[in-house]
């Protein structure tokens, strides 16, 4: 279920990065290689979230 939600967040981060290198286009790419950092950046927060949990539930499981 969260990979599910966590490849939905990939792909709208992925289009608002398209959406914005559209707009920008006629004036520079670094808009789209920020928003590309920026989703990359966020995928990897979340992994590093979900994983961190994942080892809680391993320590601690559910009761």
């Amino acid at each position: 279920m969260h990979i599910l939600i966590l490849l939905l967040f990939i792909l709208i981060t992925f289009l608002g990065a398209l959406v914005v290198f559209l707009f920008f286009k006629g004036k520079s790419s670094q808009y789209f290689l920020f928003s590309m950092a920026a989703s990359c950046f966020i995928v990897v927060v979340v992994s590093c979230i979900h994983k961190q949990h994942q080892i809680q539930q391993i320590i601690h499981p559910a009761v």
